[in-house]
């Protein structure tokens, strides 16, 4: 095996990639679900690399799953930068199943499909790419299938695109609101987000020149492959610059978005504070969460002030979003009733301080304590068989 100067490339890419996942991956102090987000971005990267590598190399041609993935690869990206932008925007974000959608595209074409369907790509299309199947000069016999992933192979493009779009204008709204807010809040944060946009939107035009090319001209040639192979790597090491330099970069990006968010609420720090001893007091005295479908306009009702005066005391003064701010209320009081009502069913004691569900007031108790109410009567050696149902 030849070792020459692109497969050199190729392999720094793909240490730098292995490098910078694991610094990411390690570092507890920034955000997680951001760097888990990322981490898999450089992985979809670092396997693009070593697919490229391996097929310079004729060594993927015997695993028909390496090879496959190149033909779809791009459609894991979009989603992975659209919730890595939402990550790093939205403090305290964390995914959701529906999430899981955003990925169907990637594993049904990309891994399902593949291993269910060994000729679902000709063997022309593995030496020399997809597009062959378009071809005049293809003997090979082509089926529907086969044109089915020449074109996934061209739309992924479009579909990475479409949520970089997507990405940039949840960026962009973030731009806007600094600038109505005359803001003098440092967002050159935000770099690193375009940074990571503008590459991925031209080795995208490079792709698309790239096909183009393939359709408009009878001459191929296999180093045309670099012309959007090699800019991955440029992008690969500029992220890692970027990572490198501003390590903290998201942490202060998510306190800019806070700011901004209240940045014309007009609240002085002493209105904070009289807010703050308010909402304590209907919360410690007045006990105000034992209402089970109590909403944040309820309680600003109560207190003669808005929703969004309300959620910035909170998030602010608290460092606590609404619900967890109540239930951590509730929990504490059925901490407390736990260890005195040793007659009282934990589901009484679940309704009696605001909790309308048994798995809800569950979730939030382990949440708050570490543990199941069950599990935390039973380490105060209460043991009465009515009291645990």
């Amino acid at each position: 095996m030849n070792i020459d100067f692109v497969s050199i490339l190729l392999i720094l890419g793909i240490g730098q990639c292995l490098f910078l996942m694991l610094i990411i991956l390690v570092n507890q102090q920034s955000n997680k679900q951001a760097n888990y987000l990322l981490g898999g971005l450089l992985f979809a990267f670092l396997w693009y690399q070593v697919e490229f590598f391996l097929l310079r190399h004729t060594l993927d041609a015997r695993i028909p799953f390496i090879y496959s993935t190149r033909y779809g690869s791009w459609l894991i990206v979009g989603p992975l930068i659209l919730l890595y932008t939402r990550a790093i925007l939205i403090k305290g974000y964390r995914l959701r199943r529906r999430d899981a959608w955003h990925f169907l595209p990637f594993l049904v074409f990309t891994i399902i499909l593949p291993i269910l369907f060994n000729d679902i790509i000709t063997n022309r299309a593995t030496d020399y790419g997809m597009l062959t199947v378009f071809d005049t000069w293809n003997r090979e016999p082509i089926t529907a299938k086969h044109y089915l992933y020449a074109y996934i192979f061209l739309l992924q493009f479009l579909h990475a695109l479409i949520y970089l779009w997507v990405a940039y204008r949840e960026t962009k709204r973030l731009l806007n609101s600094a600038k109505s807010f005359h803001s003098n809040i440092p967002i050159q944060n935000l770099r690193s987000l375009q940074f990571l946009y503008a590459g991925l939107v031209l080795i995208i035009l490079l792709c698309s020149g790239f096909v183009c090319y393939q359709f408009l001209t009878t001459m191929w040639r296999r180093t045309f492959d670099y012309f959007y192979v090699l800019p991955t790597l440029l992008l690969i090491f500029g992220i890692a610059y970027r990572t490198m330099r501003y390590p903290n970069s998201i942490l202060l990006l998510q306190e800019e978005v806070k700011a901004l968010k209240y940045a014309k609420s007009g609240l002085t720090p002493q209105a904070k504070k009289s807010l703050l001893k308010a909402l304590e007091q209907q919360l410690a005295v007045e006990k105000i969460y034992h209402k089970a479908d109590l909403r944040l306009a309820d309680l600003a009702e109560e207190l003669h002030i808005s929703k969004h005066n309300l959620s910035q005391v909170i998030n602010e003064q608290l460092h606590k979003n609404f619900f967890d701010l109540i239930n951590g209320y509730r929990i504490q009081e059925a901490k407390q009733l736990i260890e005195t009502q040793t007659e009282s069913t934990l589901l009484e004691i679940a309704y009696q301080v605001g909790f309308n569900s048994k798995n809800s007031f569950n979730n939030a108790f382990k949440k708050n304590v570490g543990m199941t109410p069950s599990a935390f009567r039973k380490s105060l050696g209460v043991l009465s068989q009515s009291a645990n149902r």
